[in-house]
């Protein structure tokens, strides 16, 4: 059961804690009547070894919280009682109930302690060391995530390493990919320069477990996207060490004659993952090391240059134990990526690299005696490097490659997160009978970057092939200095009004200050309630739970450069390609035709003085069914809603600049008439040409929406198999940010053109990236007593959204393309994974 547990879980409810650490309830059983009290130990089982020790009336409820996720061994010793003892391994995120059936000390027999209830405390999965190991997608974390948890997807399909060295984007529930944050252990780590991101590449050689938590997540996590918490791997019982590796050698490449050739195909793949640790000081602490070295190459449609993925990694985790109240936690980590260029589409060189460097170091101390103490804190870096800063642009297509902007306004460069946080979980058992787990905390994160765009030249762009406009960015693209300061607090309270009946609620507050360097800044100051319940039958088979949270969402830094003088501008000409060599040149320019940001210089942009700070509202109702302690069918509806999104509006140039006019198009259905429609074209007055200004505010009526019924089965059959299945049924609506169904373009939570050009606002509305319809996914894994192991995933989801373009070639601006229905009334027709291992040890 312990390597059940260590394998998956699923959660089964929305009540919350923090979601690094467990709850171990104790409760008595039995003709309790005149006992006197009766002492509890819980001891760590693995070095460093901790023990709590309470001393409680039959009556109470003894509360030990704030756990780290570990064995332990529950002992009771009372003058009258006979003495009990049991082992139970807490998981993350874990509300334990442990029943003590007392027995007189006159009875030739022990009381019996035992397991009670189990129950997660978030809407989470967990995937422990085991299935990290076995899962055939455990090519790294992106895959598992989008293969195996049954809610939360990747922007993009990872077949056997293609993309190794990237960090993905994932989302769930229709949430921008933004808004996903990610934490070591009780520290958050998320890269908020651009958001969504990771300031640590995950080696799964050095994590011990993964949880995903993709709704009702607890006061600790402010943004509302999906929050993955990574726990390095520690020191246990006895030194060991062990070495894993892999190779895809080239002649394994498949080949395929026929059009269309593979998006992207792997050319090769070679890993070597090496750790050791165990306990030193008498078992008073403890080391581990691990050491991960990946190489790899694929090529892309239609480009027979191989580019590479390659990782280099080293990390360690130190703990120790100075009392058997305290702990401390040491981890480090440095680590070089070298992956293709992600802006590369602008540049004359498409197989431009990007090499990044991240650092990682962070502390934690607990302490127990009485009340639970934790101070943590921790640094991470990251320094980007790709081109060098006079590296020639090339031509963009724009249908394939996205919008301009997007691709040369980069974030290059070093940014850097510190932050130091606190809290307490004071001992209430003496209070109404311990049925309250209050924690409270507070945090200080200052994040800041010294952020560089490289390229130099001007950058063509093409619609459906056709040349449409050259941007010729300013040749002094000085580095901006974002910066952003935000402190938090918090507090909860757990309350077991009934053993049926318990209430989760918290709120947390933050102020937010950020801006860049010439002093231009946003300040916020909110207030995120967060309220659960569940209600379960007597025999605990059957329950209904709910839960209402506001999460407030966090602004990338990149957003900062509107309003910073220093930031990038560009000036946009009408581009015809006379010589037909497919480069933009100066001689070929024809007039003036906007002005683009988000540099301030010249009042070009500004920032709204009264920006509101986005905030999205969550409603969850759901009904779980558990049979006996082997499964858990767990079937919910969720609703959310987002406000007071934040766009750039071009105030310069409104509807009045344009002249309109439409074109018949035959809607969705080409064959029949029934959506035959006129087209709105907008075509700029050549009156308006460059004066153009943007201000970067929330728009009147820019919200978005998501309904979703999710479905989730985790069990265990004889034993020895272990099965986690879940599907969702889903619809959104959302403004994209921009045309076109990449995730930097069919997202509610970028900054884009939606307001800045009226032929990007026709359609705007639909379905967005992180919303896939219908989707189903199963993972088993079983284990032999001899050391076989084998694992199958198996995905379903439906395809992105997207919506079909119509080029018009004849504007004044040049080509554009114009949605002809919303986003989600078309879809790629699906995705369709299966993958198996096996593994002998």
């Amino acid at each position: 059961m312990i390597a059940a547990a260590a394998l998956l879980l699923v959660c089964a409810t929305t009540a919350r804690a923090q979601p690094d650490t467990a709850i171990v309830r104790i409760r008595f059983a039995g003709s309790t009547a005149g006992f006197p009290p009766i002492v509890i130990t819980l001891t760590r089982v693995d070095p460093p070894a901790q023990r709590w020790v309470r001393s409680a009336r039959v009556t109470d409820t003894v509360t030990f919280a704030h756990l780290p996720p570990g064995p332990y061994r529950i002992q009771t010793h009372g003058a009258e009682s006979a003495d009990g003892s049991a082992l139970l391994t807490a998981g993350p995120g874990e509300d334990i109930i442990v029943r003590v059936t007392v027995v007189p000390a006159a009875v030739d027999a022990a009381s019996a302690v035992a397991v009670a209830s189990r129950t997660p405390i978030e809407y989470m999965s967990t995937f422990g060391r085991a299935a990290l190991q076995t899962f055939a997608s455990s090519v790294n974390l992106w895959t598992i995530v989008d293969t195996a948890e049954p809610l939360t997807f990747a922007d993009a399909l990872d077949s056997g390493g293609v993309l190794a060295a990237e960090r993905a984007l994932v989302g769930a529930h229709g949430n921008s990919w933004t808004q996903t944050t990610f934490r070591i252990g009780g520290l958050d780590v998320t890269d908020v320069t651009s958001g969504g991101r990771p300031l640590w590449y995950p080696d799964l050689g050095m994590l011990e477990a993964v949880t995903v938590t993709s709704a009702s997540a607890p006061v600790e996590v402010a943004a509302p996207g999906p929050s993955l918490t990574l726990f390095p791997r520690e020191a246990g019982g006895r030194w060991r060490g062990d070495a894993d590796g892999g190779v895809t050698p080239s002649s394994f490449r498949s080949t395929n004659a026929r059009q269309p050739s593979p998006i992207a195909a792997l050319a090769s793949w070679r890993m070597l993952t090496v750790t050791a640790g165990g306990p030193i000081a008498e078992g008073r602490a403890g080391v581990m090391v691990s050491g991960t070295a990946l190489r790899s190459a694929h090529t892309e449609r239609g480009d027979e240059v191989e580019l590479p993925g390659d990782v280099t990694s080293i990390a360690g985790t130190a703990t120790a134990a100075p009392s058997d109240a305290q702990r401390l936690s040491l981890m480090t980590s440095a680590q070089r990526t070298r992956q293709v260029y992600g802006a590369r589409a602008r540049l004359a060189d498409r197989s431009a690299l990007e090499r990044d460097r991240y650092v990682v170091a962070q502390a934690q101390w607990h302490r127990h005696a009485g009340a639970a103490w934790w101070i943590d804190a921790g640094v991470q870096s990251l320094r980007a490097a790709s081109v060098a800063a006079d590296a020639p642009n090339g031509t963009v297509e724009r249908l394939r490659d996205g919008p301009v902007p997007a691709l040369a306004i980069d974030d290059m460069g070093t940014r850097t997160r510190t932050t130091m946080s606190a809290g307490v979980a004071p001992d209430v058992s003496g209070f109404d009978r311990g049925r309250h787990a209050v924690r409270a905390g507070a945090s200080v994160t200052r994040t800041g970057g010294d952020l560089t765009s490289p390229g130099s030249g001007p950058i063509g762009e093409r619609v459906n092939g056709i040349p449409a406009r050259a941007w010729v960015y300013s040749p002094a693209r000085a580095a901006i200095h974002p910066a952003e300061t935000a402190a938090a607090a918090f507090v909860a309270d757990r309350v077991a009004v009934s053993d049926r009946f318990t209430i989760d609620a918290g709120v947390r507050a933050e102020i937010v200050r950020a801006g860049g360097a010439d002093g231009t800044s946003v300040r916020w100051q909110t207030l995120a309630p967060r309220v659960s319940a569940r209600w379960a039958t007597a025999a605990a088979r059957w329950s209904v739970f709910g839960s209402y949270s506001r999460y407030d969402h966090q602004l990338p830094l990149t957003a900062l450069a509107y309003g910073d003088p220093a930031a990038a501008q560009a000036n946009v000409f009408r581009w015809t390609d006379a010589n037909g060599d497919g480069r933009a040149q100066a001689s070929e320019f024809g007039a003036l035709l906007a002005r683009a940001g988000p540099g301030a210089s010249g009042g070009l942009s500004s920032i709204d003085p009264s920006l509101e700070r986005p905030r999205t509202d969550e409603f969850l109702l759901g009904v779980e069914w558990r049979a006996a302690s082997a499964w858990n069918i767990r079937f919910a509806g969720i609703a959310r809603r987002e406000r007071h999104l934040v766009a750039v509006v071009n105030t310069g140039v409104p509807l009045s600049g344009y002249s309109v006019r439409r074109i018949f198009d035959p809607g969705l259905d080409l064959l029949g008439p029934e959506d035959d429609q006129m087209l709105p074209v907008y075509d700029r007055l050549p009156a308006t040409f460059g004066q153009d200004r943007y201000e970067l505010t929330n728009p009147s009526g820019l919200d978005a929406a998501y309904d979703g019924l999710d479905l989730t089965v985790a069990g265990t059959i004889a034993a020895r198999v272990h099965v986690l299945a879940g599907g969702t049924a889903s619809r959104s609506h959302g403004s994209a940010a921009n045309r076109g169904f990449l995730p930097v373009e069919n997202d509610q939570g970028l900054i884009g053109e939606l307001l800045t050009d009226p032929n990007a606002t026709t359609y705007a509305d639909g379905h967005v990236f992180f919303e896939r319809g219908y989707s189903g996914k199963l993972a088993a894994w079983v284990e032999s007593a001899k050391g076989l192991r084998a694992a199958a995933v198996a995905r379903y989801q439906d395809g992105q959204n997207f919506a079909r373009l119509v080029v018009v070639p004849d504007l004044q601006q040049g080509p554009e393309a114009i949605r002809a229905y919303a986003n989600g009334r078309s879809r790629f027709t699906y995705a369709f994974t299966l993958d198996a291992r096996v593994v002998q040890e």
